[in-house]
């Protein structure tokens, strides 16, 4: 009866932890270049992946993110820049932790005129920050930018080896990645085929997640009243074994 007791426990927990995943994809439905994560949980024992962690000894709750293209469109802005590949394709970010990868090309000029993400985070070219101040802005499908039909720099766009099918990177925060670990070495990309003026939108299917999330809750649900049964049938055995 005990063990029904954790085993529904486990269930509520891994159903929580899958609804919050859920919930953030749908917060970020409109966010630019987001990558959605999904979710899973298995029976302990079984080989857990990247993202795994414990909610239970019986359960272990899983996620990963999904690296296919979002829907394109065109914003007719010179610094939107989308890239027309498989996903696995990324702009390269300046941190105060190092270069950071990302799909969301919504970028802007600082005052000094260097590109930056909507952070402030400067953009990457081949030779380092690219400054673009002066008139017009145009960025050619293989990264090249002009100022005013003048030469800057080439954007620096790389690729990653994928493993086990999958690109090996996680989420870094405000639409950045960083790699798994020290052998998920960026490539620089041959052939990026950047679109200019367009802009890349997250691929969170809306009304798949809001069905996956009502999945949850009634799941979460059911659970619920599963322990709420064992725990009656638990106080029923508990007073007639006292009053024996």
């Amino acid at each position: 009866m005990l063990q029904g007791i954790y085993t529904a426990a486990s269930g509520m927990l891994a159903h929580e932890a899958m609804s919050e995943v859920i919930s953030n994809n749908l917060a970020n439905v409109s966010t630019p270049g987001f990558r959605q994560d999904f979710a899973t949980f298995h029976m302990a024992g079984e080989k857990a992946g990247a993202g795994a962690g414990s909610l239970s000894p019986m359960l272990v709750f899983r996620s990963y993110t999904d690296f296919n293209i979002g829907n394109v469109r065109t914003t007719g802005n010179p610094l939107d820049l989308s890239l027309a590949d498989d996903g696995n394709g990324f702009f390269t970010v300046q941190t105060p932790k190092g270069e950071r990868y990302t799909r969301a090309g919504n970028f802007t000029l600082d005052p000094s005129g260097t590109i930056v993400t909507q952070d402030h985070l400067p953009v990457l070219g081949t030779a380092g920050p690219i400054n673009a101040k002066g008139g017009k802005i145009e960025i050619t499908a293989s990264g090249e930018v002009y100022v005013d039909q003048n030469y800057v720099d080439r954007l620096k766009i790389v690729r990653f080896d994928r493993v086990d099918g999958r690109i090996p990177l996680r989420k870094a925060g405000n639409s950045l990645l960083t790699p798994l670990d020290d052998q998920a070495t960026p490539r620089v990309a041959t052939d990026p085929q950047v679109r200019q003026r367009t802009l890349e939108g997250s691929n969170v299917n809306m009304i798949q997640e809001m069905a996956k999330l009502i999945h949850m809750v009634r799941g979460y649900e059911a659970y619920q009243k599963a322990i709420m049964v064992s725990d009656n049938s638990l106080n029923m055995l508990i007073q007639r074994v006292g009053g024996s």
